[in-house]
């Protein structure tokens, strides 16, 4: 399962049409809601609450990659901009040997140590919190600004294959989960 194979499937799906930040801000809070709802009622052992978490982990990862296309940005770049950033802040460096979800997810476990869903939560807040600043300042038009957008999208996509993982699920089994409900979606509700 490739990036750039997700890329073009989320376009299959979702159709040619693209979104503008301020609605892509709007998704994100959706999901990042539903997650942090996920936590505070979790109920231990409950096989259909727990499918809703790993849709919704892999709704963060599937759908940032089609809003990184539908803002211009190629999400490859995103991911190995992002990828290089958390090595400087880590000060490691890892070799990535491709763009598919299972060798980002080595590269990721090189650099990060296992964390708690509240741990994720609040790291998932801060890149939230990054984007919505970047679309809060209209001033934000500099290409560095706009590399600090790409970067963070590329977090959210190479931090959620992480956080698959940590909370012990395949980040590919919760991406399959999110793209058969935004089938199911689209075919009762369209775009």
């Amino acid at each position: 399962m490739e990036i750039k194979q997700l890329s073009i499937l989320g376009r299959q799906i979702w159709g040619s049409g693209k979104l503008a930040l301020p609605q892509i801000i709007i998704r994100i809070g959706k999901i990042f809601g539903d997650i942090c709802r996920w936590e505070r009622n979790d109920a231990p052992g409950d096989r259909a609450s727990e499918s809703e978490l790993k849709k919704e982990l892999g709704n963060m990862i599937f759908s940032t990659i089609r809003w990184c296309d539908d803002l211009g940005y190629d999400p490859e770049v995103c991911v190995n901009t992002a990828i290089e950033a958390q090595q400087n802040y880590r000060q490691t460096s890892v070799c990535v040997q491709g763009m598919e979800i299972r060798q980002l997810l080595v590269a990721a476990r090189q650099i990060w140590p296992k964390r708690t869903l509240s741990q994720i939560i609040v790291r998932m807040g801060k890149v939230f919190g990054d984007i919505c600043r970047y679309a809060r300042n209209e001033k934000n038009t500099d290409a560095a600004s706009e590399s600090e957008l790409k970067k963070e999208l590329g977090n959210m996509i190479f931090s959620s294959i992480c956080w698959c993982d940590d909370l012990g699920y395949d980040p590919e089994e919760c991406v399959n989960l999110a793209v058969e409900a935004q089938k199911k979606y689209f075919k009762e509700y369209g775009g």
